[in-house]
């Protein structure tokens, strides 16, 4: 019988893949990409690195506030975030590039829909098992604790989702390279509704997690 920390550790792990695979698809469906995506994407252009080595570099170096401010926010979920994430997105996108020809204009809204949604509820996969969570998304939580709520973790989110954006847009344009490659209607739906998403799932999720420990007490 799988225990409690076992179903933990198995939550999260599935959160940091259903995120990665929800990123590559996104990235896929070529509608833009997610606000830390853009970000990452434009900054690796800039320096010429690859996506995925970039962003391990950029979460150490969101790391480093979090480790002051946010260290409850730190476990096995934070380095499996760090590490993994972005070159999971590689790996699926090189994958799916070489095996899924073309798509139409539908099959890539449906992709795109689809690619939100999992990445939504990976999210919220990591962070309800409390083993910590990736620095970005320690900043939002981080942002709700302390303004004592009056911040919350979706308005937090939409923020933090925008600023980002016009960060990976500077950094393509310095580069010279594509800004329609980033932006597009995927990123606009990402940043309106990625933290609702998030907070419908975690909610959901919160409440089910509970129910579980009060059957799981009363056996």
């Amino acid at each position: 019988m799988i225990d409690g920390k076992s179903r933990r550790i198995a939550m999260m792990s599935g959160g940091v893949l259903c995120i990665g695979l929800g990123s590559g698809l996104f990235r896929h469906a070529g509608f833009g990409a997610d606000p830390f995506t853009t970000m990452n994407l434009g900054i690796s252009e800039l320096l010429g690195l690859s996506f995925g080595t970039w962003q391990l570099i950029m979460n150490l170096l969101l790391f480093v506030p979090v480790l002051i401010w946010g260290r409850r926010t730190i476990g096995p979920g934070t380095a499996a975030n760090m590490i993994l994430i972005g070159y999971i997105s590689d790996a699926v996108l090189f994958m799916v590039n070489g095996w899924v020809p073309q798509s139409g204009l539908a099959v890539r809204l449906i992709l795109m829909v689809c690619a939100m949604l999992m990445a939504s509820f990976g999210v919220a996969c990591y962070i309800i098992p409390s083993l910590g969570v990736a620095p970005y998304d320690a900043l939002q939580l981080m942002m709700e604790k302390y303004s004592h709520g009056r911040i919350s973790y979706r308005s937090a989110r939409i923020g933090c989702d925008a600023f980002c954006i016009m960060a990976g847009i500077l950094a393509m344009i310095l580069a010279g390279g594509d800004v329609a490659s980033l932006i597009g209607i995927g990123t606009i739906c990402n940043v309106l509704m990625m933290g609702p998403v998030i907070q419908f799932f975690k909610d959901r999720l919160s409440a089910a997690a509970g129910s579980s420990a009060l059957a799981a007490a009363g056996n």
